[in-house]
């Protein structure tokens, strides 16, 4: 016949069920942690994943034959560089020129504004010495 067990052999065995328990529902949360965890990084990745395809597949739009790339080269193939730099730079060279000529206009002008200037100054001395000179005959 087999024993049955005693009440201190059954509450030592309840004690041991009570620790298996708890060391499993801690397990169990630990696991639940992990899961979320898990499905966070999968959505992040997710969500990279469609970031890079967007990237990928606007890349692959600029390079196709009718993508802006294509489009952007044919618009400076009609472009005239040469004949627009040629004109630029002949602009450029034509205002220099008319610069210098304003500056060569204005440098006679006011050499001119100086001498006139002179002379109105002498014409003001001389007169006033004339005027001295008459009031001196009338007196």
């Amino acid at each position: 016949m087999s024993e049955s067990p005693s009440d201190e052999q059954f509450k030592t065995l309840l004690k041991q069920i009570d620790k298996l328990e708890k060391n499993v529902e801690e397990r169990l949360s630990n696991i639940g942690s992990a899961i979320t965890a898990v499905a966070v990084q999968q959505s992040e990745i997710h969500q990279i994943q469609e970031e890079v395809k967007t990237l990928f597949d606007k890349y692959d739009g600029l390079a196709k034959p009718n993508g802006t790339i294509s489009r952007i080269l044919g618009h400076q193939a009609q472009c005239p560089g040469p004949v627009l730099a040629k004109n630029i730079n002949g602009l450029s060279n034509d205002v220099d020129r008319r610069s210098g000529i304003f500056k060569w206009v204005m440098g006679g002008l006011g050499t001119s504004m100086l001498g006139l200037g002179a002379m109105l100054i002498k014409i003001m001395i001389d007169l006033n010495h004339l005027s001295l000179c008459v009031g001196a005959v009338i007196k």
